[in-house]
């Protein structure tokens, strides 16, 4: 992966060789294609404003960032005049920053093993690597708070599974569940949809942990994605969401169960974060020949970046304009866990839109047969 293509998958435009580069998220403003006082030609290494009140900054002797508009807590006439016209240009000061840093690592990191004469292909596993160990890293700092967090929601899950426990009759703690009152049921299944999604975080401190045999266990697929649609059933009902599902699939897997849970809720997130009110989410789970066909069809923002929603930190200006939640890495981690267990994840999307925002949107999974328990005896 050269300079450019790392650049391509962030989401502002750049200036690279020479040349103008629209970037995931944002274009350039058609003001900057007919500059003629190029100021942002500088080489500023700080963030710097061009006369036409634009942010832009200096990388690498290659590369730049510009194009954007970073508000101003007291803007002058002429200032919101332009903010108001170049509006889809706007960004905040922080996140400009971090990108940029980003970038720089990664950048200084490439031309660091360009000047070693090291190979393609290892220059771009490199990469890689050291891309995830940075985020790694980053996490890492983060990771005590993230630690205290899901200590805080374990202790949620495990208070109200005593609670569920002492004030119901049953067999088993499902027949005890079943019996819950409304409120209870919400505090169990909203604690554990939150504890799933801090695996996000885990994976990504620990990706080596995605093909560690001794999380291997033997489990029916269709069961692990009954347990999240009954854990999202709680915020389904909320938006007033249809969900009907088709499951056929019988087939017994031996895999890290733990990390594919990750993809499912995932999946089963977005379509509940991204589809309107009132609105339908089916799912299949059937056996084929090439093995379990899992699909999540709903109504959810366009896609316009296709071969980019499951690059790192990227989201869609439709989705944002939907919802301000997500992180941009559901779908990068679902991915990664995909890859390394050696599952097929992919998505489509209608080109037809319904109500002018909402396009049907269907993420697929196929499991193959070698995670099949019946082949790893």
């Amino acid at each position: 992966m050269d300079n450019k293509n790392i650049l391509s998958i962030q989401e502002y435009p750049f200036y690279f060789n020479g040349i103008m580069e629209n970037g995931s998220k944002y274009t350039w403003p058609e003001i900057c294609a007919s500059c003629t006082i190029k100021n942002c030609l500088n080489n500023d290494k700080i963030i710097s404003t061009c006369s036409h009140g634009f942010s832009y900054i200096w990388i690498s002797d290659e590369v730049m960032l510009g194009g954007i508009l970073i508000r101003k807590p007291n803007e002058s006439t002429a200032e919101k005049k332009n903010t108001k016209k170049y509006h889809k240009n706007i960004t905040k000061k922080e996140k400009f920053e971090s990108i940029a840093n980003k970038i720089s690592y990664i950048v200084k990191q490439q031309n660091e093993l360009k000047a070693n004469n090291l190979p393609a292909n290892e220059i771009q596993n490199t990469s890689t690597h050291d891309f995830m160990a940075d985020l790694g890293e980053k996490i890492d700092k983060a990771f005590s708070t993230l630690h205290e967090y899901k200590s805080f929601v374990s202790a949620i899950v495990k208070n109200i599974n005593v609670i569920i426990e002492e004030r119901h009759s049953g067999s088993d703690f499902e027949s005890k569940l079943n019996k819950s009152n409304k409120n209870e049921k919400a505090i169990y299944y909203l604690s554990r949809m939150m504890d799933g999604k801090l695996r996000n975080a885990a994976y990504i401190h620990n990706k080596d942990s995605i093909k560690d045999k001794s999380k291997y266990v033997r489990f029916r697929f269709h069961g692990l994605l009954h347990k999240y649609l009954k854990i999202y059933e709680v915020v389904f009902t909320s938006k007033q969401i249809h969900l009907s599902n088709k499951f056929s699939s019988e087939e017994e897997l031996f895999t890290n169960s733990d990390a594919l849970s990750v993809i499912i809720q995932n999946l089963i997130d977005n379509a509940y974060k991204y589809a309107p009110h009132e609105s339908n989410v089916h799912i299949t789970c059937i056996d084929t020949i090439k093995g379990i066909q899992i699909s999540i069809k709903s109504l959810g923002p366009k896609i316009t970046n296709h071969d980019k929603i499951y690059m790192p930190s990227h989201r869609e200006k439709e989705a944002e304009e939907i919802t301000t939640e997500g992180t941009g890495f559901g779908l990068f981690i679902s991915k990664h866990i995909a890859n390394d267990l050696g599952i097929k994840l992919e998505h489509s999307q209608d080109a037809t839109s319904q109500n002018n925002m909402f396009y049907e949107t269907t993420f697929s999974m196929l499991i193959p047969p070698h995670l099949f328990a019946c082949n790893n005896m």
